[in-house]
């Protein structure tokens, strides 16, 4: 282990500190002098495979459990957003999970390193070489001061400036050497499994009914009018009863079924602050028919709630939106100036999980679940007699999420480490990395450390995530897929916040959604409640992911794939062989 002590840390006149590195350059290669490569947690998990130096701008530098939006708001400077749009429907992923590696010779030697204090402050650096020096190397680094904006004038504009306050960090990290076998991202993967479930950090959260298949409808939405806003109806609760019916007698089963948008103002149109005791589109009774159609095939109806973030219409943003170190709130703007309620507000953390649990509580008096979305959002508040730390923060959240869950499992998307003990259903998990061009592979640590102790659900299938190869990912990776969908064609949302999606019409989707139930799931219902411990490329095309009872082998080549065995995994499929067959 490394640390630091804050109160041994001296300083004097204009030197601050800034940024502490611990052995950085410890297990480091030179260009491609050595087998192997650093491993970094950028969605499900990406490798940079040792090469010749070469000039890249930048490095990966991801900051655990994503940007201080009360500080970071210089930071579309030095993330993707600097690069693209930020109104696009996909975010960058962030880091959920605090740790890193680099291997010195795959099944050789190879290190792990994972942040175990002051994860709050942390980032995850990996460097290839040719950026700056002909080293490769990874570490993780702790943030004691950033630089925000102080506004100077009413119109926004203002001087980057120094945190003058040191952030409390008191940073450490826990470094672990790893040889033979487990010198490898699997063994990495294993490795912090058995360091979680001692601290009863991830426990076994998987039921018999967990969902196969998750259909997110949207029943109500806010519509931009010419003189006022109007509250548009998108899906009716009949339509989503019929919807279920036809799926139902196609076969499918377990469907976990998430209304969003089901507040009185729809979607991006309800009140953040306000108690809901009915849906838009009447009393919480109407729900039984379809909440009974899901529970006879052991599927679930849920009620979804973004509790961190709101529109502009949804809040008193004096009262109720997080303050920023520079005493501003904390908004996040679109780049499209003319979309219809663009811009994006971040709530007190506090006051917004106040209004969760009312709401929460108010939906289990009428036997109903909740799903709940930005559980990777952590961000600090700055206002100068209200000071409470990143730290602080989290500590609020897990206490929280942790009063939600004294009687079960939440459904959360993309949760943080510290809340994995209390998911049972993991939504929109991902599938990739970010896909740097330093980035060689993507590989599902993620799925290695989660899969068997809860419930992976992959991202909308209907937005770009539904061809055969898709879906081949989705066995690989063991997550189901999921969509989000409407009644109504997409023409006649052009007026709401939902005008960016392109094709969630039900009646379109039906056929394509069948296909990728059966074809996902008669792998995958073989491997539920098993732990992944192993996955590797064994051919060109072909990857085997090993199970506690047996493998999954996925081949996405054109031409069949014969086994030592002599067991023949067809091509473009995915195969499951027991255990007990295969030896």
């Amino acid at each position: 282990t490394f640390s630091v002590d804050d109160s041994t840390i001296k300083e004097e006149g204009e030197f601050w500190i800034n940024e502490i590195y611990f052995v950085p350059f410890m297990g480091s290669t030179i260009g491609s002098q050595a087998d192997g490569y650093l491993f970094v947690p950028d969605g499900s998990g990406a490798l940079l495979r040792y090469q010749n130096p070469a000039k890249y701008l930048k490095s990966y530098s991801g900051r655990v459990y994503g940007m201080d939006y009360a500080i970071d708001n210089l930071g579309d400077l030095n993330d993707l957003d600097s690069n693209r749009p930020i109104d696009f429907l996909k975010s960058e992923n962030t880091v959920t999970m605090p740790v890193y590696g680099l291997t010195l010779g795959v099944n050789n030697q190879a290190i792990f390193g994972r942040v175990t204090k002051g994860e709050a402050y942390a980032y995850i650096n990996a460097t290839p070489a040719g950026v700056d020096t002909e080293y490769n190397w990874a570490s993780a680094s702790f943030v004691y001061r950033q630089v925000y904006s102080q506004p100077t004038s009413k119109n926004g504009a203002g001087v980057p400036v120094v945190q003058s306050k040191a952030n409390a960090v008191n940073p450490e990290i826990a470094v672990y050497f790893l040889s033979g076998e487990d010198a490898n991202y699997s063994g990495m993967a294993r490795l912090y499994v058995d360091i979680l479930k001692k601290e009863n950090s991830l426990v076994k959260n998987v039921t018999d009914n967990m969902p196969q298949l998750a259909l997110d409808f949207v029943m109500a939405d806010i519509e931009e009018g010419m003189l006022t806003d109007s509250t548009k109806e998108i899906t009716s609760i009949a339509y989503m009863e019929n919807a279920v019916k036809t799926l139902q007698e196609s076969g499918i089963e377990r469907i976990a079924l998430n209304i969003q948008g089901w507040q009185d103002g729809g979607l991006n149109g309800y009140q953040k602050s306000e108690l809901y005791k009915k849906t838009v589109l009447g009393d919480f009774s109407e729900l039984a028919n379809l909440q009974k159609l899901l529970k006879e095939k052991a599927g679930y109806l849920s009620l979804y709630s973004d509790p961190l973030r709101a529109k502009e219409n949804q809040i008193n943003s004096r009262q109720e939106a997080g303050i920023s170190l520079s005493q501003g709130t904390i908004t996040k703007k679109a780049v499209d100036e003319e979309k219809f309620l663009g811009d994006t507000w971040y709530l007190k953390t506090g006051l917004a999980l106040k209004y969760l649990t009312k709401q929460a509580e108010e939906l289990k008096d009428h036997n109903l679940d909740i799903t709940i979305d930005g559980a990777n959002l952590l961000y600090g508040e700055y206002l100068m007699d209200e000071f409470v730390s990143r730290t602080e923060t989290e500590a609020i959240i897990e206490e929280a999420y942790g009063a939600l869950a004294t009687e079960g499992s939440l459904t959360l998307f993309n949760p943080n480490e510290y809340l994995l003990k209390y998911t049972g259903v993991y939504r929109n998990t991902p599938v990739s990395g970010n896909q740097d061009l330093y980035e060689t592979d993507s590989v599902p640590f993620l799925q290695l450390v989660l899969s068997g102790n809860m419930t992976l659900i992959g991202p909308y299938a209907n937005e770009s995530f539904y061809s055969k190869i898709d879906l081949l990912k989705c066995i690989e990776y063991n997550v189901y897929p999921s969509y989000i969908l409407t009644e109504v064609d997409n023409l006649e949302l052009s007026k709401t916040t939902l005008a960016d999606r392109s094709s969630t019409r039900f009646d379109d989707w039906k056929p394509t959604i069948e296909e990728s139930y059966f074809y996902v799931s008669e792998v995958l219902k073989n491997v539920e409640g098993q732990q992944m411990l192993k996955h590797e490329r064994i051919a060109q095309t072909v990857f085997a992911v090993t199970y506690e009872n047996g493998v999954i082998y996925v081949n996405y080549g054109d031409t069949d794939y014969t086994l030592e065995s002599g067991t023949i995994i067809p091509a473009e499929s995915g195969s499951f062989v027991s255990k007990n067959i295969e030896g």
